[in-house]
């Protein structure tokens, strides 16, 4: 089991991400009501994900085509990745929307009692390889990783939290930065350099 968030992070560095968000899950967000990922499409950008292609079958409610795209989505363990053959995104363009649907079905190891469920303070990590792949790691609310992540301040990216490169790193982005700015301040009056043709 993953005792703490930098052993989460860095299971999910030595399986190929080489960038980690996670998202705090609604209780909407389960595997009856799909998994928000922002409204518009945004969400895409930070998604690997596969060809676009349009579902014109009906659904109630919509007149709207549903947008899809395929996602190689695998469930993160100790024991190793676990792919969810049925994982994708529904563009909700009525709304708009991105939702994740599919990432409990056909995988035996999916964390179905978590995401399945509707309590408060479950946390979805997401981490994204180069090949793109998606790596999902879910816990519930007591879990030590999603408490160190409720304890700190991380820097939002849509309905995101992007967690550092360095797993170790106790060191928010917004942390880094203020120290930056408080460095450069301390330092008073800075005499103005002009950069020449060498430069």
């Amino acid at each position: 089991m993953v005792a703490s968030l930098s052993q989460l992070l860095k299971m999910m560095r030595d399986n190929g991400a080489e960038r980690i968000y996670a998202k705090k899950l609604a209780p909407n967000d389960n595997s009856k009501n799909q998994v928000y990922l922002g409204g518009g499409f945004g969400a895409l950008n930070i998604i690997p994900h596969g060809e676009i292609v349009v579902d014109t079958r009906p659904m109630a409610g919509s007149k709207q085509d549903r947008p899809k795209a395929g996602v190689r989505f695998f469930w993160l363990d100790t024991d190793g990745r676990h792919l969810a053959p049925d994982a994708q995104l529904i563009l909700y363009p009525d709304y708009p929307e991105v939702r994740m649907s599919g990432f409990l079905k056909g995988c035996k190891a999916a964390p179905s009692d978590i995401m399945a469920v509707r309590d408060a303070g479950r946390v979805l990590f997401m981490g994204m390889t180069p090949s793109g792949d998606v790596l999902g790691y879910a816990t519930a609310a007591d879990h030590p990783a999603a408490v160190e992540l409720n304890a700190r301040e991380w820097q939002q990216v849509g309905v995101f939290l992007e967690l550092p490169a360095d797993p170790d790193s106790k060191t928010s982005p917004k942390e880094i930065l203020l120290a930056e700015l408080k460095r450069i301040y301390q330092l008073h009056w800075i005499a103005s350099q002009r950069l020449g043709k060498a430069a």
